[in-house]
This record gives C-alpha cells, sequence and structure tokens, in this order.
C-alpha cells in the first residue's frame, strides 16, 4: 500500500503518457491507441495525484530499436528534466526489444555520485510495477516476454509467407495487368484501368524499337492504373503507371515471362499447375526485351561519355592480341585523317602497351584482318567434328552452369547484404532530417550519398542476378546445333573479309585465342579452347 510520503512525491512529478499502436491495420491500431489513452487517463484519475504534461502517441513498430521518432523524442525529455515519469498501457507498449527496454531499465537507477534516477517513476494500467529490486526484476521479465513474442511472431509470419510463395501466391508488390484470385494466384486482369493487353502492349513497343519515354507517354494516354485498397484514413485511390522508374521496373520484371522473385527467392510460376498461371510473355520474348534494354542502356551510356566530351571509337580485338616480344596486350588507338576534300575519317592502328618493349613499330588494323582472313581462308574440319564438339561443350556447359549459381547465389548475398545496409542507412537519415535543425546539411547529404550508394549496389546486382538467371534458364543455348556449327567454320572466311569491325570482333573471339604479333608484325593465331581438335589452322601462312 503506497504510504503519504510515496502520493506526495508522485504528485509532484511530471508524466508523459505513452501509447503506440499494436497491430497492422490502421482502423484497429486507431482504436487500440484510443483505448490505451483512456484507460491510461482512467488510472490517472483512480489515483488522484497523476500530473499528465503531454500525451504521446506512436505510429512505429518497437520490434527494432532506433526505429521510433516518438518514442526517442520522449527520451529525450526525460534527459532534459521535461518529464519525470512514463504512463503507458502496458510494458510491451515501451519496448519490443531488448536494446530499449535496457534503456528504460538504466534511466530508473541513479547515475554514480547521484541521489536521484532521470526516470524516477513508471505506471502502467494493464501491469503493476514498485521502483525496487524486485519490481525491475518484475519488468525485466515483462519485456523480455514482449520481445520473445515479437520474435515469435515474426518467424510465424516467415513461414506463412515462404508457404504461400511455394504455391505461387505472392503478399509482394501489386503486379500490373494481373490480379490475385480469391485463392490468392495471380491471373489476368482483362477489365479496365491495369489492362493485361495494354501491359503486353508496352513490350511490344519496345520491341518496335520505341522509346522508355514513348511507353511512359503511352501509359499516360491510356491512363493505365488499379484501384488501391484504401483504409480508414486514406480511402481507395487510382495509382498510376506514368513514371520512367516504375516503367522500367516493369519493363525488368521476370514476373511477366512467369519467374516470381520475392525476398530472395524466386519460382517459375508456369510450373506449378495449380496456380493455373497466363504468362505475358514467351520466354523467346523475354529476353529479346532484355536484350533491347541492354542495348537502349548501351546507347545512353554512349551519349553521356560524348556529352562530357569523351571520344567514342570502336575499337576490333581489344585485349586480344599479345605482343611476341615481351607478352603484353597489343592496344587499339585511332588517328583523324581528312581527305582531298576535306573530309574526316579515322583510321585504327595498334601497338605494345609496354613502355619498354623494343618492339617499337605499330601496324594498321586492316593489316590484322588481312592476316585473320588468311587463316579464316584456310580453316579445315576434322572428323567427326561436330560430335566432339558437341561431347566437350554439354562438359564445358555443366561446369559453366555450377559457376552460373555459385555466382548468382554470391549476387543474392551482395544484395541482400546491401538492402539491409541501405535500410539501416534509411533510419539514419530519417532521424538526422527529424532533427535537421541542429545537424549541418553536410552530414545529411553524407546520409543520402550512403544510401544511394546502398541502391546502385543493388541495382548493379540486380542486373547480373537477372542476366544468369537468363542463362540458367536456358542452358541449351550455350550449345550451337550442327547446323550453325558448320556454318560458323564454313562462312567465317566471308564474314572476316565482308562484315563490319563488330562482326569481325565477335567471330575473332569465337574461333582464336593467343593472337601472337611479333617484331616483324606477323600474327600467328592458336584456336579457341573450345573447338581445339576441332577446326585445324596453318601458322605456316603467316604474312606480313
Amino acid at each position: 500500500m503506497e504510504t503519504q510520503d510515496e502520493w506526495l512525491a508522485r504528485s509532484t512529478l511530471k508524466y508523459v503518457l505513452y501509447a503506440r499502436k499494436s497491430t497492422v491495420s490502421d482502423e484497429r491500431q486507431d482504436h487500440s491507441i484510443s483505448d490505451q489513452i483512456k484507460d491510461c487517463q482512467k488510472l490517472a484519475e483512480q489515483l488522484g495525484n497523476i500530473h499528465i504534461v503531454e500525451i504521446i502517441k506512436e505510429q512505429q513498430s518497437a520490434r527494432y530499436a532506433g526505429g521510433r521518432p516518438e518514442f526517442s523524442r520522449m527520451l529525450d525529455g526525460i534527459k532534459k528534466g521535461k518529464y519525470d515519469g512514463i504512463i503507458s498501457y502496458h510494458p510491451d507498449r515501451l519496448a519490443r526489444n531488448m536494446l530499449d527496454a535496457g534503456i528504460l531499465m538504466d534511466m530508473l537507477k541513479p547515475d554514480k555520485g547521484k541521489d536521484e534516477a532521470v526516470l524516477k517513476d513508471l505506471l502502467f494500467a494493464n501491469h503493476t510495477f514498485h521502483n525496487d529490486d524486485s519490481g525491475a526484476l518484475t519488468l525485466a521479465i515483462s519485456f523480455a516476454m514482449a520481445t520473445n513474442y515479437s520474435d515469435n511472431l515474426k518467424t510465424v509470419i516467415k513461414r506463412g509467407v515462404k508457404s504461400h510463395f511455394g504455391e505461387g501466391k505472392s503478399s509482394g508488390e501489386h503486379k500490373w495487368g494481373y490480379i490475385r484470385s480469391t485463392q490468392g494466384y495471380y491471373v489476368p486482369n482483362r477489365g479496365s484501368g491495369d489492362n493485361f493487353d495494354d501491359i503486353r502492349e508496352m513490350f511490344l513497343m519496345l520491341l518496335d524499337g520505341k522509346t522508355q519515354a514513348e511507353i511512359v507517354d503511352y501509359c499516360k494516354r491510356k491512363n493505365i492504373h488499379y484501384m488501391t485498397k484504401g483504409t480508414p484514413k486514406n480511402p481507395p485511390h487510382p495509382k498510376y503507371l506514368g513514371s520512367s522508374s516504375s516503367v522500367s521496373r516493369l519493363l525488368h520484371d521476370p514476373f511477366y515471362h512467369g519467374i516470381l522473385v520475392q525476398a530472395n527467392q524466386e519460382i517459375d510460376l508456369k510450373t506449378l499447375p495449380e496456380a493455373h498461371f497466363v504468362p505475358m510473355l514467351s520466354e523467346d520474348e523475354w529476353e529479346a526485351v532484355q536484350a533491347q534494354l541492354h542495348l537502349n542502356n548501351m546507347k545512353k551510356s554512349r551519349t553521356k561519355r560524348l556529352k562530357a566530351g569523351k571520344h567514342e571509337f570502336y575499337y576490333p580485338f581489344r585485349k586480344l592480341i599479345h605482343c611476341g616480344s615481351c607478352g603484353n596486350t597489343i592496344t587499339p588507338f585511332s588517328v583523324q585523317k581528312t581527305t582531298k576534300n576535306g573530309e574526316k575519317y579515322r583510321l585504327v592502328y595498334y601497338k605494345c602497351s609496354n613502355p619498354d618493349c623494343p618492339r617499337k613499330n605499330t601496324i594498321r588494323g586492316q593489316d590484322i584482318v588481312r592476316q585473320l582472313c588468311n587463316f579464316t581462308d584456310h580453316l579445315q574440319l576434322t572428323s567427326d567434328a561436330y560430335k566432339e564438339y558437341k561431347d566437350a561443350i554439354i562438359e564445358h556447359t555443366d561446369v559453366e552452369l555450377v559457376q552460373l549459381r555459385k555466382q548468382r547465389a554470391s549476387l543474392v548475398a551482395v544484395k541482400s547484404n546491401a538492402e539491409k545496409r541501405q535500410k539501416e542507412e534509411n533510419e539514419c537519415l530519417k532521424h538526422l532530417i527529424m532533427n535537421k535543425a541542429s545537424v549541418p546539411q553536410s552530414t545529411i547529404d553524407a546520409s543520402v550519398a550512403k544510401v544511394e550508394e546502398q541502391q546502385d549496389i543493388i541495382v548493379d546486382a540486380d542486373a547480373e542476378i537477372r542476366e544468369i538467371t537468363a542463362k540458367l534458364n536456358r542452358p541449351e543455348d550455350i550449345l550451337q546445333s550442327e547446323e550453325e556449327f558448320l556454318n560458323l567454320v564454313q562462312t567465317a572466311a566471308q564474314q572476316m573479309r565482308n562484315g563490319n569491325f563488330v562482326t569481325k570482333d565477335i567471330l575473332a573471339r569465337k574461333l582464336f585465342s593467343n593472337l601472337i604479333l611479333d617484331e616483324k608484325n606477323k600474327l600467328s593465331v592458336s584456336v579457341n579452347p573450345d573447338l581445339e581438335g576441332l577446326i585445324l589452322v596453318d601458322n605456316s601462312l603467316m604474312v606480313e
């Protein structure tokens, strides 16, 4: 029972009433907070000596430390003497993690050399607390139980999400052109607004050579949108597809040919008979779209380099030819010439990259091509070449697939780590912005840069993961057909002689490796390891 001295001591304290949401439903959250406040005010009236100076409502989860701005503001107010005590509904409203719980427990104890603690009292409408050793133990147990409940709840939710994902159901973001059936499966949306056929047309526009800007304009003209679910505070409203970033995400999403990706997991919806999934694109269409997007990105990069004043020129055989004198790479460079009519053009030359190499002479690119043409003119197939090629490549393919899976797993880990760090940096940035009055702008800018840096890592890793996944989904593409194999060898001379610089470069890399240029500018070649024993070259045909 409370003594007269304790009653008088409590009557001099300034209390802050703290209420925090408890569920994910907005309607129930508001109701829960309202009920908490009523119960705490009722307790204050019953005690008759509680002076509440402020009511704080928290809208953030207490699962992780450092994520509640109102809670942090309350702790700061206690340290500055604005509040002496806290009144709340239950200990689990104050903390569901042991770090925040530890801070509160520590504030209840006087600092070394002081008689009073900064937090002098805790009151709960649904828990009895006495500020003594026994009360501290009971409070610590309550905090531990709240943390354990939160951890178990997270595990149960994860298990449920993983189970649904394995069945082809997703709790992830909305997929344009689809709706979820009552069973939770994705089905095409043939209605108005977010329409299956309209979204498919976007992919076809890209394949027809339309730019992303034109596709964004198309979305705006078609008024592509869907209605959000809505809440009591935020009623249902249309969400439009019309920004460059949202269109880009859609065009890169493998979902549209049946691969659902969520939380570093992926599943092929086409292999799940119960899902009855209807892909928007075939695998060939999807790969064509990704190839076009990659080409568009290369064009954008080229434009940026040209705007920055950097010269753009295609150099064939780059890093493919080596010096016979020192072993270093023979590097290309271009020289601008002018015709008698005043027209400018460029010639490609090659020289050793080692400044100390005794080989000082250069060679024109067309002379290298002339020598390569001589080799391709005399290529010969060995007996049973394709059978040997197929056996070798199948073995090579198996090894490559293993390496690709390891590479993808590594990239997934990199992406996951970057997402985790980005989340942490975002929380830090939010805290800085909330306190921007006392934080230098340079600190905020540095925090923004860190968030953007992690985003760049995520985007790059995601692009590589998609590229590797495409290869893993179609391993047969690594192996050429017999007709393609024979055609490669039989038409090599014609392609090397008549093709453009890009064709010559690709062909040389397919056929040859270890291209050596000696001090007299004579070229010798070795057959690519994948074709070794299948085709023959005669280095006695070397020409100057």
